[in-house]
């Protein structure tokens, strides 16, 4: 409990200084009680037998470890609890999200290749019928709940989906796919955002702020330029509290070098005033715009950007 709560502590008092604690402890915990009701594939109510399910598998291993303290038992049921509380994660919040049972994969590997292992040329351990049909019945329950989550499995995640990756990396490696190509398959806004890069990497100087109004957070690291917003998608503007006049007041108060819009996503009413009157626009990348402060304009551009990325996306 003090591993964990230890530096959990010491990021609460180092952002309580700094006047965001109401913002951290919503971020990180109050947060996720609306985000986990979201597209739930069973009712979220189901969560109190979720949490049923738990209690009686944790008594279940309780019931199969115990006797004399061994090595065995302890190495097993240590196992069994770690598999439990992984797969209550992952099931969790009922959302289909395949890479939610990740934290499962490494306590089941655990758990069963070591008994299959070490049984194959042997009788398997003798259980009682009692054991045995409680085991049978909460690993029923289990697997019924994994399938109403998961099955249909969602269509971006089955496994000709994983092979394209590779294929899209090996035809690219051999010559059989151009850059471009290469960088449409993840994404149709790769080449058009490292093309505001370069935009930004001619026109920026280091110390310049960027807001940007829209879905690509990715560019605030590739620029190096500081965020001008504690948000950096527009989306969270809309669900943290007083997000949206956050993120207007901060505009005000940092005066941001550069304005990036994303036409596909609203601008506040707040936001565009502040682009009408302060900032004009300077390049439109399909649907982006790039706007630049009016006070800004008569600057030279920096003459040493910082090093860029290729057009490959190296």
């Amino acid at each position: 409990m003090l591993g964990y709560l230890l530096p959990v502590a010491a990021t609460a008092v180092y952002l309580a200084l700094q006047g965001v604690l109401t913002d951290f402890m919503y971020a990180g915990f109050a947060y996720y009680f609306g985000y986990m009701q979201r597209e739930t594939r069973i009712p979220t109510a189901f969560l109190i037998g979720k949490s049923l399910l738990l209690l009686a598998s944790i008594a279940m291993v309780a019931w199969h470890v115990r006797g004399p303290r061994t090595a065995e038992r302890f190495g097993y049921g240590l196992l069994a609890l770690w598999a439990l509380f992984a797969l209550f994660g992952a099931l969790f919040t009922s959302r289909w999200y395949p890479h939610y049972l990740l934290q499962a994969v490494p306590p089941l590997i655990l758990l069963i290749v070591p008994i299959v292992v070490a049984n194959w040329n042997r009788a398997l351990p003798q259980m009682t019928q009692g054991k045995l049909l409680a085991t049978a019945g909460l690993s029923v329950v289990w697997c019924w709940l994994f399938l109403a989550i998961y099955m249909p499995w969602p269509g971006w995640a089955k496994l000709e989906r994983s092979v394209a990756y590779y294929q899209n990396f090996a035809l690219y490696l051999t010559g059989q796919r151009s850059p471009q190509a290469y960088n449409d398959f993840f994404d149709k806004r790769v080449n058009r955002n490292l093309a505001l890069l370069r935009y930004f990497q001619h026109n920026a100087k280091p110390a310049d702020k960027l807001f940007i109004w829209g879905s690509e957070p990715w560019l605030y690291a590739l620029t190096r330029l500081r965020e001008a917003t504690p948000y950096v998608v527009y989306y969270q503007a809309y669900e943290m509290p007083s997000g949206q006049q956050k993120v207007v007041e901060s505009v005000r108060r940092q005066r941001p070098d550069f304005f990036m819009w994303t036409q596909n996503r609203p601008l506040l009413p707040d936001l565009k005033t502040e682009l009408d009157k302060n900032y004009t626009a300077t390049l439109v990348q399909e649907n982006a715009i790039v706007y630049r402060r009016n006070s800004a304009l008569s600057l030279p551009p920096t003459e040493s950007p910082p090093p860029r990325l290729s057009s490959q996306g190296r």
